[in-house]
């Protein structure tokens, strides 16, 4: 689902027509374990990420909807649940629903996810804001036909970075985070937290901390 491809724009105005007189202003993805958020969304509407032919979720606990409504007063469009690169995914899909909910006119991406935190000063339970992030998924989320294909995000609110850590992985990145100031790992915020970016979105993020 390339940007300006028929298949995005598709998605886009079905989301456009679902939404109806909705002007959702902040798109709130729900990651790993904080999908039941979206329950206190009021004068709900949801949507299945199928019914407009954006990509659907195969993890447990992602259920796979967008969920317009208001939440604390602010009219939102809520992402519970995610797709994923480990879901066997390429990264133009992975990040379709941030697109699509920029073509609708949202102007505000907050991210949240369950990440694995590689510091002593950590606790399971915790929750951290996102402000910078490493993108080691080797892959750029602003490939396709449109620019930008690189952007400058020496300015972005936040960025991530890598996948699900063996054991080993953490104890090396610990040691390397020492140095870098690597702090924590998440799976699913680097390629749509770009992407938001690259549309002048405002971006924000948090994790929490399922295990150290």
């Amino acid at each position: 689902m390339l940007p300006g491809s028929p298949e995005l724009t598709a998605a886009t105005d079905a989301l456009r027509d679902r939404l109806g007189d909705r002007r959702p202003r902040v798109m709130l993805t729900l990651g790993s374990g904080l999908g039941d958020l979206a329950d206190a969304v009021t004068d709900r509407l949801e949507i299945p990420f199928a019914d407009v032919g954006l990509p659907d979720t195969t993890v447990p606990g992602h259920a796979g909807r967008f969920v317009s409504g208001t939440l604390a007063g602010v009219e939102v469009l809520v992402q519970q649940g995610r797709v994923h690169l480990y879901e066997g995914l390429g990264v133009d899909r992975v990040v379709a629903a941030v697109r699509a909910a920029a073509g609708v006119g949202v102007g505000t991406y907050v991210a949240t996810n369950a990440a694995g935190g590689i510091v002593d000063t950590l606790n399971p339970g915790d929750l951290m804001v996102i402000n910078d992030h490493i993108n080691g998924s080797g892959q750029n989320a602003l490939t396709g036909i449109v620019p930008p294909h690189f952007l400058d995000k020496s300015d972005a609110a936040w960025k991530r970075y890598r996948a699900l850590p063996t054991p080993a992985d953490e104890r090396k990145l610990a040691d390397e985070a020492q140095g870098h100031g690597i702090d924590r790992l998440d799976v699913g915020a680097v390629p749509v937290g770009a992407v938001a970016h690259a549309f002048d979105r405002g971006l924000g993020g948090a994790q929490q901390f399922g295990d150290l």
